[in-house]
């Protein structure tokens, strides 16, 4: 039996027939959930972390009324509440958020080219929430290169009267600052974001965030601290022999995560595809679980596995 180990999907999968080893827990990365981006070469999964990008917010500045719509969609219940409206204060051609941070009052530079919240190291290290070095790992495309960082945790995110938890972050060492009332001490990226629909009016200051049809599932948070485990049989002829095969779903963190959903789906002759759902109820602190792998089409290929919906 060949173990292979796949890195966590988001809106794409891993392509299961090129894995060949096992990937180690500690050297994770994350692929690029900025929609549409052209300059990210297919290959490589990153995070992009971007400050003060004047490029997205001097554009901004052009109309009253900006509307940002990258949610994840669904029926339009959206689970989070009324929309939230946010004072927002301008840093040159930045927009500058308030919020609290285990309830210390912050700004934020709203940042939807950004993969993830990021956090100073001089403020994780203030709260208490620098991240361990055993941390799961990914690779950030910043302004001077390919760099590595750790992923941390926010307990405990307030943006106006909405609470926030369990919000995934990396350092970013030159996204902080000095404003009028408050240290900025980040970036709020589309880990959040993503879960709202976003209209900046400009006129008038104010920031709406509207939570999107599927606002409850966390599973950008998530994201980093799932292993997805593709145990596989793999016949002469290249293909893959499901019979016994399991998925393993290991849980790099400190919290149980609950209500998993996997997309499981190959390619079939004719350009057909095959695509089944893999749920698993709770995953505890630090454990792992299986689901057995249905029985899919004979001349399947291509297989790959997305995290679809996950909750702490």
């Amino acid at each position: 039996m060949k173990r292979c180990w796949l890195q966590r999907g988001f809106g794409i999968g891993l392509l299961l027939s090129s894995c060949l080893a096992a990937s180690s827990v500690n050297a994770q990365q994350v692929i690029d959930l900025f929609e549409g981006r052209q300059d990210a070469e297919p290959a490589q999964n990153l995070v992009v972390e971007s400050a003060r990008s004047s490029a997205r917010t001097e554009s901004m500045s052009d109309v009253s009324v900006l509307q940002i719509d990258r949610g994840l969609g669904g029926d339009g219940s959206s689970h989070g509440g009324q929309a939230l409206r946010l004072p927002f204060e301008r840093l040159g051609s930045s927009i500058l958020v308030k919020a609290k941070v285990q309830g210390r009052a912050v700004y934020f530079l709203l940042d939807t080219g950004a993969t993830y919240s990021t956090l100073t190291p001089e403020f994780a290290r203030d709260v208490g929430l620098t991240p361990a070095d055993s941390g799961p790992k990914t690779m950030s495309r910043t302004a001077n290169g390919m760099v590595e960082r750790t992923f941390g945790m926010i307990p405990r995110l307030e943006l106006g009267d909405r609470m926030h938890t369990k919000v995934s972050f990396t350092i970013c060492e030159s996204c902080g600052g000095t404003g009028r009332d408050y240290p900025i001490v980040g970036l709020l990226g589309l880990s959040v974001l993503r879960r709202y629909r976003m209209t900046i009016d400009d006129k008038r200051g104010i920031v709406e965030l509207m939570p999107q049809g599927e606002f409850a599932n966390q599973r950008d948070d998530i994201l980093p601290w799932l292993n997805i485990g593709f145990h596989q049989k793999v016949v002469s002829d290249g293909s893959i022999n499901p019979t016994g095969n399991v998925v393993k779903v290991t849980n790099l963190s400190g919290h149980p995560v609950r209500d998993i959903e996997v997309v499981w789906s190959c390619s079939v002759a004719g350009g057909e595809g095959f695509e089944a759902e893999l749920k698993v109820a709770k995953v505890g602190a630090k454990g792992s679980s299986e689901v057995r792998l249905p029985l899919p089409p004979k001349d399947c290929r291509d297989h790959q596995l997305t995290l679809h919906r996950a909750h702490w």
